[in-house]
């Protein structure tokens, strides 16, 4: 009853709305119950063609040319952009390193307190709230490439007098580095990743290209603690490894971003065309 009466209120083009939404939720059997209160009541209503409904069910349901799953075309015709966002993810080697191995580093290594480390980080994500909207902001006005490729290569240099304090137990340098790095300039990658990211792909398979690009460099970010932990040398300068690692980590991921197409000014539907 509830179906009779949407098909008399509405009219041609809104029905065919209606047809494609019990469609999409409840498969073919929901699209031809619809279907047969379209040939019962188009009599009275007049809203279709004779034979029009028996051809619009097939054009609902039969595809001659079925178009093929996203993960198939995602790697037929974007598998470069896969790869620079694998390589490009590994930025967040940066964050992983700041908010746990260093964290780890400092207090039981350096016999920092836990506390003064604990308020370094939360310093630099109270910085990090104010500066990724500006960042992002930025980026639409210079585009995603400079402001990604500024925070990676930036926090690539600054890996190294944050750790340097520590190492020295400086705590103004601590402090200091600390909020530089993490709470401004790796916010300026942390920023806009996901529309540089976003933008390489089209629609139909943006969202499989993000997840499945990020994936590599996101494990990787998350194995950088174990990984630096293994690497770590004896001595004062132990930390050197730690630095090296994760500097060309962000510099591998900045030359993966410099390879990408800006894409800053490119109308949304020409997203993720060659």
């Amino acid at each position: 009853e509830a179906l009779e009466q949407v098909y008399s209120g509405c009219g041609r083009a809104a029905w065919l709305a209606v047809l494609g939404c019990l469609h999409h939720a409840l498969g073919v059997e929901g699209l031809a119950l619809a279907m047969d209160w379209s040939k019962r009541d188009n009599d009275k209503h007049g809203k279709f063609h004779e034979g029009e409904v028996e051809r619009l069910f097939d054009a609902f349901t039969v595809n001659p040319h079925p178009t093929p799953m996203p993960v198939v075309d995602l790697f037929r015709s974007h598998a470069k952009d896969v790869l620079r966002v694998d390589f490009a993810a590994l930025v967040s080697v940066v964050s992983t390193i700041f908010s746990v191995f260093t964290l780890s580093y400092a207090v039981n290594t350096m016999h920092i307190p836990r506390a003064t480390m604990l308020t370094v980080l939360v310093l630099a994500n109270v910085v990090a709230l104010g500066a990724i909207p500006l960042w992002a902001m930025l980026s639409d006005r210079i585009g995603r490439k400079p402001v990604f490729i500024f925070g990676a290569l930036g926090s690539a240099a600054l890996i190294w007098p944050y750790m340097w304090a520590i190492s020295t137990v400086n705590l103004p340098m601590v402090f200091l580095f600390g909020l530089l790095l993490s709470g401004v300039v790796y916010s300026a990658a942390n920023g806009v990743w996901p529309s540089l990211y976003g933008e390489m792909f089209n629609t139909r398979v943006r969202l499989s290209g993000m997840a499945i690009g990020t994936q590599i460099g996101f494990a990787l970010g998350g194995f950088a603690p174990s990984i630096s932990a293994a690497i770590i040398g004896e001595g004062p300068n132990g930390w050197i490894p730690v630095a090296v690692f994760t500097a060309v980590a962000a510099t591998v991921s900045a030359i993966s971003a410099l390879s990408a197409r800006e894409t800053y000014k490119v109308p949304m539907e020409q997203l993720g065309r060659p």
